[in-house]
């Protein structure tokens, strides 16, 4: 998914966190939307490489690598 498909999607149902995984690259990225709002997209491993798990708590997401 690229920069502009992500922010369009966050735009048309009016959120502001995407979880989704399987792109090889697992990561936090902290996004600002066109109204200065802040967003997140959480990106879990393909887990045919890597493992990876994410915990969602009251300290907010975080992602967790897990052996192979």
């Amino acid at each position: 998914m690229n920069a502009e498909a992500i922010e369009n999607a966050l735009l048309e149902y009016e959120v502001t966190c995407m979880l989704h995984g399987h792109t090889h690259r697992p990561m936090i990225h902290d996004l600002s939307l066109p109204d200065g709002q802040p967003a997140q997209r959480l990106v879990l491993g393909d887990w045919y490489t890597q493992g990876s798990v994410g915990h969602w708590d009251e300290a907010g997401f975080r992602l967790e690598s897990l052996p192979r």
